[in-house]
């Protein structure tokens, strides 16, 4: 939070500490999290102490602008290397350190966006850095909806890895037809029919499989919404790609399922054991 006077512009020390020590620690917090790093909270804390203490002598340094630029850099490393717990892989420092800025470059040009819209006066210090004359009040909820959205867009991201991580690429043929679609290895997928896999597909799939041909077998079910009895379809073999390897599963069943319409893959496949 700045002040201006007769031209010259007022940083009050007590906001700036505050304002700094949040915005590091936060950063540090998503850069973490995002490389997947354990969190030690007291390196965290002093990690964001040392922020602002940086960010507030800092500009009391007569450094030229290149160097500037330069110093804040380096400081940026110098918070990540006390934040994060020592460790010998190098890469996991490198990535943290690369989210860090990135992180710093997203906050830092959404709040100036932000400023330039709403016409918020705002005065950029030399190497870099933004003064404002919002309330500290104002600059922390900014720092928590930024805080909320990154760790929620992390938090997806890393879902996705792990689904995609048990899709595989399957092969599924039953007499002339033969279709290349993708599956999901599923865990919990526990149902068998006379000592055979149940594997589960849209229905459009399996009407392309099948026609209007009825099922073979029927069996019960229990789902979360309770018991159900579902159609079994047999299926001549299906051929699981796992890197090199091919795993076939000859004489599966196939049902349908409404609940796969708009998923990444189109066949929910048992645990292949």
């Amino acid at each position: 939070m700045v002040g201006v006077e007769d031209g010259r512009v007022e940083i009050y020390l007590e906001d700036a500490i505050i304002e700094n020590f949040l915005l590091d620690g936060a950063l540090l917090y998503l850069a973490l999290s995002a490389a997947r790093q354990e969190i030690v909270w007291w390196r965290l804390l002093l990690g964001g102490l040392a922020g602002a203490v940086f960010a507030v002598a800092f500009p009391l340094l007569p450094f030229p602008p290149w160097l500037s630029y330069a110093c804040k850099l380096l400081a940026g490393g110098l918070l990540v290397f006390i934040a994060l717990k020592r460790q010998k892989h190098r890469g996991r420092y490198a990535l943290t350190l690369a989210l860090f800025y990135g992180l710093s470059f997203c906050f830092g040009g959404g709040l100036v966006a932000i400023l330039e819209g709403f016409q918020v006066p705002y005065y950029t210090a030399v190497g870099g850095g933004t003064l404002t004359k919002i309330p500290v009040g104002g600059l922390l909820a900014a720092v928590a909806v930024f805080v909320g959205l990154t760790k929620w867009g992390i938090v997806k991201i890393y879902e996705r890895k792990r689904a995609c991580a048990h899709i595989v690429c399957c092969e599924v043929a039953h007499g002339q037809t033969r279709c290349k679609l993708k599956g999901l290895v599923d865990t919990g997928n526990r149902a068998t029919c006379d000592g055979k896999a149940v594997c589960f597909v849209p229905p459009d799939l399996l009407y392309r499989l099948f026609g209007m041909s009825p099922p073979c077998r029927f069996i019960t079910v229990s789902t979360v919404s309770g018991e159900r009895r579902i159609g079994l379809f047999a299926v001549e073999e299906i051929w699981v790609f796992i890197g090199r390897e091919k795993i076939r599963l000859e004489g599966a069943y196939l049902s349908a399922s409404v609940h796969m319409a708009g998923k990444e893959y189109q066949l929910l496949l048992p645990p292949l054991e």
